[in-house]
């Protein structure tokens, strides 16, 4: 008996990491859909008038009321796990396996400029990671990421309180930099003004003597200043959300 690769938007949405409504929308939208198939098909060197015919006669079949077929979404957006059935069944069950990239960037000491990145790169043994690209977001494996970059809250938790702007490195050697100011913070050593020197030296330490923009006292005096500071933080807060 051939299994069946029907599930509900919500499981898929919770397996992409998505919200159904976006998921609905996406999988109506069948211009879209067509493209995906036909650009998949040419790169593999199959025949796509065939793939969008048959692909074309599908979505006159709809699976169902609230329902989707996974293999007609696997088609579309990632054609190398549409013979998977592990990873088919894992969407139909609505397991969480991917997630945003933004989302994984806020969660897990990793900026999504870095995850996207490496996900041109090949192979995850060589620093790559799988990703699945729908329309202009990005999605990541959860597992890959958890198993390379350590989570913030956890960091904080335990006291390293680390800058969201300073990534874990992927190599386990020596830890240097923040990452060594933090253990020395939190393993209860005093540090001598040398020692303190050379950290802000690293950047881990910022002297106070320097003026910085986002400091709040940097220019009480000039309001044309204060207003620069406030514009650049927004374009800051739009910029760093990634994709």
């Amino acid at each position: 008996m051939q299994e069946s690769w029907l599930t509900s938007y919500t499981r898929l949405a919770a397996y992409l990491g998505l919200t159904a409504d976006g998921i609905r929308r996406i999988l109506k939208n069948e211009e879209l859909l067509l493209h995906l198939v036909r650009c998949n098909a040419q790169e593999a060197g199959a025949d796509w008038h065939r793939e969008c015919a048959e692909y074309r006669a599908r979505l006159r079949h709809p699976a169902g009321r609230g329902c989707v077929d996974v293999r007609m979404f696997f088609k579309a957006f990632a054609p190398d796990l549409v013979d998977d059935d592990v990873e088919l069944r894992r969407a139909v069950s609505g397991q969480p396996t991917w997630m945003k990239a933004a989302d994984a960037g806020r969660t897990y000491l990793v900026s999504a400029r870095t995850l996207s990145k490496k996900t041109v790169e090949s192979g995850f043994e060589l620093g790559g990671l799988s990703s699945i690209r729908i329309r202009r977001t990005l999605l990541v494996r959860r597992e890959e990421i958890a198993s390379r970059w350590p989570r913030r809250d956890l960091l904080m938790r335990s006291g390293l309180g680390i800058s969201r702007k300073i990534e874990s490195p992927d190599s386990s050697g020596p830890r240097m930099g923040a990452y060594a100011a933090a253990d020395a913070t939190t393993s209860g050593m005093t540090m001598t003004d040398s020692a303190l020197g050379n950290l802000r030296g690293s950047g881990a330490v910022r002297a106070t003597n320097r003026p910085h923009r986002n400091h709040d006292g940097d220019f009480p005096r000039n309001p044309s200043r204060r207003f620069l500071r406030r514009a650049d933080a927004g374009i800051d807060a739009e910029m760093g959300e990634g994709r």
